[in-house]
């Protein structure tokens, strides 16, 4: 029985295992929309910017299509 397997799978592609899906490109999170008041620490304003910038870079936005989004990402007093 081992050796007509053997066989088998030897002249029989579709009995092979097909090969496995290749590993998707990463997808970037979206941007979070940003809340801030005057009270708030500047290094968390300034880790949002870094980290939507990394998105759009990674989504190949032009400069002025990142700062469309950075804007539309503003609430309250930010904006």
């Amino acid at each position: 029985m081992n050796e007509w397997f053997t066989e088998f799978v030897r002249t029989n592609p579709a009995a092979q295992q097909p090969p496995p899906p290749p590993n998707p490109q990463p997808v970037p999170v979206a941007p979070q929309e940003f809340r801030d008041t005057v009270d708030d620490d500047p290094e968390r304003a300034e880790f949002w910017l870094k980290n939507t910038v990394r998105v759009f870079d990674e989504l190949s936005c032009t400069p002025v299509e990142c700062l469309k989004y950075d804007v539309s990402l503003l609430r309250d007093t930010t904006y």
